[in-house]
């Protein structure tokens, strides 16, 4: 089993998810994305080629002892569809994948990055239910580098250019009160895919972190439903 985080998150956003998982018999990594979980210096320094690049070397490492399905949060809602595009998975799970999201200005990024570092960022202490992921959090963001929103916007292209491709059974799960990504991803994901099945979950309370909120317990029920062993 393949969890793959979000862009400016970090493999603890998954843990509570990772380890319900493994608790019904399930190997689960959870590998960390370049410049991830470290600093924003770090990860200025990295791409969309490199954040995909380790989705798939993870993969593949599973690939070696195990059959492998995956889900992804956010970003890694678009490289959990990109591996199961390319490598024909047969089930994976999307929360609040940022196929789609509601900043209507991330197109411009790739042209303002070179006429401006960076943008206040909308994060608030508020939005965290954990103390102690105030300072990592806080670190990614305070500010948006329009390089790395750059690079975020090009990995999204691409994912959408891959769901015609996908043919995994298919589970999303979004919230209403989600500030970045709109309910309707659900049904862009549907309608643009060639999965047979596309099952969506609606929440009610849970911010982007889907799985690293109020809904947590709801939501690693959920991917426990979705990919424990049958028996």
């Amino acid at each position: 089993m393949l969890l793959l985080h979000g862009w400016t998150g970090w493999p603890g956003r998954l843990a509570y998810v990772a380890e319900r998982l493994a608790a019904v018999g399930l190997t689960v990594s959870v590998p960390r994305l370049p410049g991830h979980g470290t600093s924003m210096a770090d990860l200025r320094q990295t791409t969309a080629r490199d954040w995909l690049r380790r989705a798939i070397d993870a993969y593949i490492d599973l690939c070696q002892d195990h059959t492998v399905r995956v889900a992804g949060t956010s970003m890694g809602g678009i490289l959990a569809t990109i591996v199961a595009a390319q490598f024909g998975v047969d089930r994976i799970a999307l929360l609040a994948p940022a196929h789609l999201t509601r900043k209507r200005s991330l197109w411009v990024a790739p042209l303002l990055k070179h006429v401006v570092t960076r943008i206040p960022g909308d994060w608030s202490p508020d939005h965290e239910i954990d103390p102690g992921v105030l300072p990592i959090a806080e670190e990614y963001a305070r500010y948006n580098y329009l390089s790395t929103v750059a690079e975020f916007y090009r990995l999204q292209r691409i994912g959408r250019r891959e769901l015609p491709r996908l043919t995994a059974e298919t589970l999303v799960m979004v919230s209403r009160n989600d500030g970045a990504v709109p309910e309707r991803v659900a049904d862009y994901i549907s309608e643009r895919s060639r999965s047979a099945r596309v099952e969506s979950i609606v929440l009610d309370r849970s911010n982007h972190q889907l799985g690293d909120h109020v809904e947590k317990e709801t939501v690693a029920d959920e991917l426990v439903r979705w990919f424990a062993p049958a028996g």
